[in-house]
Order: structure tokens, then C-alpha cells, then sequence
């Protein structure tokens, strides 16, 4: 009866959770001709599961991939799978770990339970059951993938060569990054990880992978939660990379621990070498880490200016701040503040004041945006 007195235009998006009745309504859709309509699915993962189960177990029943075999494929029309996992947060600051008895204790097995395990286990769940498609039933149409909440586990593991054709085919890649820190170790409650300590290193990595494997990509749109460290210079060219979004990643110009590999100076040059085929550049809430060696956002504007001959929109947006940063030592875990440079070294050795920074950094910017303009007319 529903699908009488609905819009049809609430069928172009529907959503899958795990629930039985999201199973059955999706079943119902794809059969009628309310199919043409879908054109995105979202899978909401609604909340993490409280055991393990193995990832090569028999999951016949598992709703995701039951959706994904049998229901999706008759969306002809599908152009968008977004997949949202819930916030880690929120799951861990409500978190009672199972089996825990009247007087608080727990069995040795039981121990090992924890908030974060459990999310990692969903996510490798989630990537092992994706991988194991058959990329011939995926709609040719659909060409872009939207992930909410990937979490930066230490561990995680994306099974890259099983994902590869299925990433291989999209144009458009949106992912929203949660740094989590591995709650397992005990010494973490007291002391924090900073975003760029070793133990986020290993996820990096996988995700560079990650990122390479998509490599017919017009449009990136990456988002993290914390001024982030990333090995922009492991990450290979996008050919065709058109429209490129990043919120809250960090722009640093100096060697981690003497390690030419973990250096994050490549961001700027990352974005730089797309200057064939980039036209659409958003940062929004990215930073300078002015405790690294210290470089403007003047003379980044100024670079953009030089070489992105091809950019014909550029938009810089802070919430906060001025754009620069610094790793407070006052608080655990050193997160990353707005810098004042009336008080930091690295700003001083500029022979530079705030107010001239600000202004230059203002006119780099006008320069650049009128040198857009002057393109686009």
C-alpha cells in the first residue's frame, strides 16, 4: 500500500540497515517499478555488534550481503552506494563490555572485548563482505562510493587486491575519517595519541592502498576529524582527478623522527601535480603546522597561482583560527590548537608579524581567486 501513496521521488534514495524489515522493504522495491527511481542505497550499519564472528564464517543471512547479491543489482539507474558506520564515539562512552558480571569482573576470554575491537571487527566485516561482490551484479551506472565514520584502527586491513576491480570502477570517492586511537592500550587513557604517532601509521598506509586501487577517479572528497598526518607522497597521481575536497587535513613541512617516509610535506605537492586535469580545489578547516619548518599560506596560494593553470574555482574556509596550528604540550596527547604568532618561534623567525602575515595571506589569496576569474570569463 505504501508504495501507492508515496512520492516516487523518496525512491531515489533507500537505505539498508540490518533490521529484517529493511531486508524485505528493499526486496519489495527492486521488484516493482519503483527500481528505475533508486539511485542511491545507503548501507547503516545502526549500531556495532557485542560478539565476533569470523569473517570467512557463512553469512547467508546477513542482510548487506544479501542486498548487495540479490536486490541492488536490479537498480538500473543506481549511480551511488554510501556506506555509514556508526560514531565510534558515542558508541564507546556507552559501552558495557558483555559478560560482565554484578561485581564489575569479567573472564579472561571476556577481557579481550573492548569497544574498540568490536568497531574494527564491523569495519574488516563490512570490507571483507564487500570485496567478496561479484563486481559483473554491481550496476554499471554506479560510479561513486560515500563512506561516513572510517575509523583509523592501528590494524585495519582492507584486503586490497580482493577491492581493487570494485574500486577500480568509481569516479567519485567521499570518506569521513574518525581518529581512533587503539583503547586497548591501557597507557592511552592517560596519554592520548597525537594524529601522527606510529600507531596510525600502519592505517596510512592501507589507506593509501586504498586510494590507489581507485584510480580512475575524477572527483576526491576526504574529511578527517583531526588535523591529520597522512603519506601524501606515497599516494599515486589520479589521472583524471577533476574535483579534489579536503576538511581538516594538515599541511606540515618537515621530517617525522628523520624518517623520509613519514614526512607530510607532500600535501601541497600532492594537490600541485594534478595541475593537468584539476579544476575545483576545496580546503576547508585545514592547517599549517607551524612548529615543522614554516611556510605561509601566501606562498602556497602563490604556488596554486603558478601552476594550477587549469583551476577554475578555488575555496578556503576556516570555522576558526587563521589557518596555522601548533601541538599543544599543556594538554594530554598534544592535539593541534590555533597558533597565536604573536608567541611562536617559528613565526618570529619570519621577521614577520601576525597582522603582515594575516594581510599577506589575504592577498595571495585575491590574487589567486582574480587569476581564476580572469580564466573563467
Amino acid at each position: 500500500m505504501f508504495m501507492q501513496v508515496a512520492s516516487p521521488l523518496g525512491f531515489r534514495r533507500l537505505t539498508l540497515s540490518r533490521a529484517p524489515e529493511s531486508l524485505a522493504g528493499i526486496a519489495r522495491i527492486s521488484d516493482s517499478p519503483l527500481a528505475k527511481l533508486v539511485s542511491e542505497v545507503v548501507l547503516e550499519e545502526v549500531e556495532f555488534p557485542l560478539k565476533m564472528v569470523p569473517l570467512d564464517q557463512p553469512s547467508s543471512d546477513d542482510p548487506f550481503r544479501v542486498g548487495m547479491a540479490l536486490y541492488i543489482p536490479k537498480f538500473h539507474n543506481l549511480t551511488t552506494l554510501i556506506f555509514s558506520f556508526p560514531d565510534f564515539w558515542e558508541f564507546e562512552n556507552n559501552f558495557t563490555p558483555p559478560g560482565r558480571n554484578d561485581q564489575g569482573s569479567r573472564s579472561a576470554f571476556e577481557s579481550d572485548i573492548t569497544a574498540s575491537n568490536l568497531a574494527l571487527h564491523q569495519q574488516e566485516r563490512f570490507f571483507h563482505m564487500l570485496g567478496r561482490c561479484n563486481p559483473d551484479l554491481i550496476p554499471p551506472t554506479m560510479n561513486t562510493i560515500v563512506i561516513h565514520n572510517l575509523m583509523s584502527f592501528w590494524s585495519v586491513h582492507f584486503d586490497i587486491d580482493k577491492l581493487r576491480p570494485f574500486l577500480a570502477s568509481l569516479t567519485n570517492f567521499k570518506v569521513d575519517i574518525q581518529i581512533v586511537p587503539d583503547l586497548r592500550l591501557e597507557e592511552l587513557f592517560q596519554h592520548p595519541p597525537r594524529e601522527h604517532d606510529p600507531q596510525f601509521i600502519p592505517f596510512w598506509r592501507e589507506f593509501d592502498l586504498l586510494l590507489d586501487a581507485a584510480c580512475n577517479l575524477t572527483s576526491l572528497s576526504l574529511t578527517s576529524d583531526a588535523d591529520a598526518y597522512n603519506t601524501w607522497g606515497s599516494v599515486n597521481i589520479f589521472p583524471r582527478l577533476q574535483n579534489l575536497s579536503l576538511n581538516g587535513f594538515l599541511f606540515a613541512y618537515s621530517y617525522l623522527d628523520g624518517d623520509v617516509v613519514l614526512r607530510t610535506c607532500c600535501l601541497e605537492t600532492f594537490i600541485i601535480l594534478h595541475h593537468n586535469t584539476l579544476q575545483h580545489l576545496l580546503l576547508s578547516d585545514c592547517f599549517i603546522d607551524i612548529m615543522a619548518e614554516f611556510r605561509s599560506w601566501a606562498e602556497i596560494f602563490r604556488e596554486f597561482e603558478r601552476n594550477l593553470g587549469k583551476l577554475r574555482s578555488f575555496d578556503f574556509q576556516l570555522s576558526n583560527g587563521n589557518g596555522y596550528a601548533t601541538m599543544s604540550m599543556e594538554e594530554p596527547g598534544g592535539h593541534y590548537i590555533n597558533a597565536n604568532a604573536t608567541n611562536e618561534p617559528n613565526f618570529a623567525d619570519t621577521n614577520m608579524s601576525e597582522e603582515e602575515i594575516k594581510k599577506a595571506d589575504k592577498l595571495a589569496l585575491l590574487s589567486l581567486q582574480n587569476a581564476i576569474k580572469s580564466r573563467n570569463e
